[in-house]
């Protein structure tokens, strides 16, 4: 069994972003923000939009509506990590595992797994069964 370095943890990535609408719905401004809506404005071209907004008006004088703030969430997993036998770190993302300094592999549990050379050997599997080839 490989040593466990950095456990397998569920991530969330909050994002907000902020919208103000022309009167057709159809066009307007977006901006990235803070949960506190306060702009993330990364560049000459956002803060002169956002200006704009701030006036109630766009450049063409049309009405600009604050639609308020959105918040999204997304929830990632981040793999376990571990120390194979040879000092290598190996990430368990997935069914098979390998080592890149030693090419062990291992489960997405942290078990080594026979040489790759032995795989089927004991369940009478074909190579075209491991690989799931038709």
């Amino acid at each position: 069994m490989i040593d466990i370095i950095s456990p397998r943890t569920t991530k969330t990535e909050v994002m907000c972003r902020m919208q103000y609408l022309r009167p057709d719905r159809e066009s307007g401004f977006i901006f990235d923000c803070t949960e506190d809506g306060t702009p993330i404005l990364t560049n000459e071209c956002q803060k002169d939009s956002y200006r704009q907004c701030l006036t109630g008006k766009d450049e063409n004088g049309i009405p600009l509506t604050f639609m308020g703030v959105e918040r999204f969430e997304n929830r990632y997993v981040e793999p376990a990590v571990g120390r194979c036998s040879c000092g290598g770190e190996v990430e368990l993302s997935g069914f098979t595992n390998t080592c890149e300094r030693c090419s062990k592999d291992y489960n997405s549990s942290g078990a080594e797994l026979a040489p790759r050379e032995q795989w089927g050997e004991e369940t009478g599997e074909s190579l075209s069964d491991i690989l799931m080839i038709p």
